[in-house]
C-alpha cells in the first residue's frame, strides 16, 4: 500500500501539465498560431481526483486547475490538489515547439522537462521515474476536463513471442500490469 501511495504521489507531482511560451501571430484580428487550439482549455476547472486500483478506489480529493494564456502566447496550467496552495500546488508550463504544431515540452519549473503531444483533442505525455512508468492524458468532453495518469512498474513484466501472420514477426512482446489510474474529473467554473 505504501508503494501505491508513493506512485500516486509521483503521479501527482509529475503530471499536472501546463502550457507555456511561444510567439503568436495575429492577423486580421484572429489568432493564426498553430498552438491556439489550446485556447479552448482556458478557464478554471474544479472537481475531484481518485486513485483507482484493482483493489478499489481511494478517497477522492478536491482538485482545481486554472489555465490561462499569457501575453507572450504561453499557457499556464496551475493545479492545486486537496485545497493546499503550498504542498498541493503544481505550477507548470507547456512550451510549444514553434516548428512542430502539436508538440510541446512540459516544464515543471524544477529542472524536469517532459515531451508532450496534442493528438486529436487529447494532450499526452509518457515518462518514467526509476522503474515506474507513467502516461498522462488530458481531454475535454463538453465542459468537463478529464486527466488520467496510468502507472506501472518495469519490474513486473512478462515476455512472449508471437508466431504466424499476426505474431509480430516473432519479435518479443513485453506485457506489463497497470498498477493503477489516477483520474481527475473537473467541470469549468469560470
Amino acid at each position: 500500500m505504501k508503494r501505491l501511495a508513493a506512485i500516486g504521489l509521483i503521479a501527482c507531482c509529475l503530471s499536472g501539465l501546463s502550457f507555456a511560451q511561444s510567439s503568436t501571430s495575429k492577423s486580421d484580428g484572429g489568432d493564426s498560431h498553430p498552438h491556439s487550439q489550446l485556447d479552448a482549455w482556458i478557464g478554471t476547472w474544479e472537481g475531484s481526483m481518485s486513485n483507482l486500483t484493482t483493489d478499489g478506489s481511494g478517497m477522492p480529493i478536491p482538485v482545481r486547475m486554472t489555465i490561462k494564456r499569457l501575453d507572450n502566447g504561453a499557457y499556464v496550467w496551475r493545479t492545486v490538489y486537496n485545497n493546499d496552495d503550498v504542498m498541493g500546488l503544481r505550477d507548470y508550463r507547456l512550451i510549444p515547439d514553434p516548428d512542430r504544431p502539436g508538440h510541446y515540452v512540459t516544464d515543471e519549473q524544477n529542472g524536469i522537462l517532459l515531451r508532450t503531444q496534442l493528438i486529436g483533442n487529447e494532450l499526452h505525455s509518457a515518462f518514467s521515474v526509476d522503474a515506474q512508468n507513467l502516461t498522462s492524458t488530458y481531454r475535454i468532453q463538453a465542459d468537463t476536463l478529464i486527466h488520467e495518469v496510468a502507472f506501472w512498474s518495469s519490474d513486473d513484466v512478462e515476455t512472449t513471442t508471437g508466431t504466424g501472420v499476426a505474431g509480430e514477426d516473432g519479435k518479443p512482446v513485453l506485457s506489463y500490469l497497470v498498477s493503477g489510474i489516477q483520474r481527475s474529473v473537473m467541470t469549468r467554473t469560470k
